[in-house]
């Protein structure tokens, strides 16, 4: 009867057998997750520079408009230049390379129409309201209109020849409140200043005028039945050097974006 012999490993048979199953796992490619292609970000073709002549309480609201519209056409540059409604007009009359207008009011546009001085038709795309503007924190406790008449109080207006002027003195006389003010000044933004460093103890401006100095002073809301609404109207002057651009930027105002950056700066919308 044969006898079968045990088979056996030899010795270290089963680590080396081991090490080339590790070896083989080690070898085994590793799935790497395809990496998504970076799709450059879609931007316009348009090419130019504009100058852009604004109301001085468009100043927050157009700044972060011109910023953007760059940043969807970076071939465009455009120039801010900010004044009293008063002042645009009178440059544009003494032929300023102005290639877009926008003022706080329709008269100071209808006197450059009526002069003949717009290439296109002005389009109004916002809307403002107007507020007592007083020192931070209120010191002088002034609650409302006819506070501004206590002799306790110095008030600064804008100056006559300026649209808030005018809204400031209808917004008094629906009241029934006479206001002598201490100082007018040649654009809202000045009478802000004359707030915010104490000269005066109140003002009255735009609502986005006040939301942007909330750090530096307070707001005393108008009621509806005194308060007014003043319309802002925008247009390419017969100076403008680039019809295309202007024109473009003056569409890009209408648009969801741009009239969302109106409107997170306290304008009413078109």
């Amino acid at each position: 009867m044969t006898t079968l012999a045990a088979v056996t490993e030899p010795a270290g048979a089963t680590a080396t057998a081991h090490s080339a199953v590790v070896r083989s796992e080690r070898k085994k490619p590793v799935k790497r997750k395809k990496r998504k292609k970076v799709v450059p970000r879609k931007v316009s073709p348009l090419k130019g520079t504009i100058n852009v002549l604004a109301a001085s309480s468009l100043t927050g609201a157009f700044t972060i408009e011109a910023n953007v519209f760059h940043y969807l056409a970076p071939g465009v540059t455009i120039n801010l230049d900010f004044a009293g409604s008063q002042t645009l007009v009178q440059q544009v009359q003494q032929g300023a390379p102005a290639d877009v207008i926008a003022t706080a009011d329709e008269t100071s546009m209808r006197t450059l129409s009526t002069a003949n001085l717009l290439a296109t038709n002005a389009f109004l795309f916002a809307h403002n309201r107007l507020t007592i503007l007083t020192e931070k924190r209120n010191p002088k406790n002034i609650q409302s209109l006819a506070d501004l008449a206590r002799p306790d109080v110095k008030v600064s207006l804008c100056a006559p020849v300026v649209p808030c002027s005018k809204l400031a003195l209808q917004i008094l006389g629906n009241a029934k409140v006479t206001v002598t003010p201490v100082s007018q000044e040649a654009a809202v933004k000045d009478v802000v200043t004359k707030v915010s460093t104490g000269e005066v103890d109140a003002g009255i401006t735009y609502v986005t005028d006040a939301l942007a100095a909330t750090s530096t002073t307070d707001s005393v809301r108008i009621p509806d039945e005194n308060n007014v609404i003043n319309a802002y109207p925008v247009a390419e002057p017969r100076t403008a050097q680039d019809d295309l651009v202007a024109r473009s930027f003056i569409f890009f105002l209408f648009t969801p974006l741009g009239q969302n950056i109106l409107k997170f700066n306290g304008f009413i919308g078109a």
